[in-house]
């Protein structure tokens, strides 16, 4: 199917780069050279996202957009004002946004950093904006099951269970501990 075709080339492009923590709405030596390296700014891993998407003959553009640490667009934007790429994946008349440069994010959602009101899309055909709004919620569920016994001693178990952007900010959390027991432990 073509979510299972785009979600495999996302994979693909997520296990083979490693993004060099740099936003940047500019490939810096190309993405066949940040493909040879295995390691780019966010524009070379979104864009070599676009042109594995182009060639399996997918409509897809890049959109410029300018981070939330970079702040909001002014009404009349310049080329200085954007930092980072992102691309569009129009598919059975919706429109969806992708992302690879952050490993803790599948597919399906845009990271928090890319949410910021709203971005540019570059066609032939000229520009046009995209609103950049949040295409899940963040769930977290926590319950706790306990018991006191006659001593005082308090046991039993705690459930975590994050689902879309709350699972993508634990398991970044999680891999910059590099040990889950570390993050886990209360």
């Amino acid at each position: 199917s073509d979510s299972e075709k785009i979600d495999a080339v996302y994979k693909i492009i997520q296990s083979k780069m490693r993004w060099n923590k740099i936003n940047s709405a500019f490939s810096k030596d190309g993405i066949k050279e940040a493909y040879k390296k295995g390691e780019g700014n966010s524009a070379d891993i979104n864009l070599l996202l676009l042109r594995l998407l182009r060639d399996l003959n997918y409509e897809v553009y890049p959109v410029v957009i300018s981070t939330r640490e970079n702040g909001f667009l002014s009404y009349f934007p310049t080329v200085f004002d954007f930092n980072h790429v992102i691309v569009l994946l129009k598919l059975n008349g919706r429109k969806i946004l992708l992302d690879a440069s952050e490993k803790n994010y599948p597919s399906y959602i845009l990271p928090e950093k890319c949410i910021n009101d709203r971005g540019l899309m570059v066609q032939e055909t000229g520009l046009e904006w995209v609103q950049l709004s949040a295409q899940r919620t963040s769930n977290a569920v926590q319950s706790i099951e306990a018991k006191v016994d006659a001593d005082g001693q308090i046991s039993g178990k705690l459930v975590l269970q994050n689902k879309d952007y709350a699972a993508s900010k634990s398991r970044e959390k999680i891999n910059d501990e590099n040990d889950v027991e570390k993050f886990f432990v209360v």
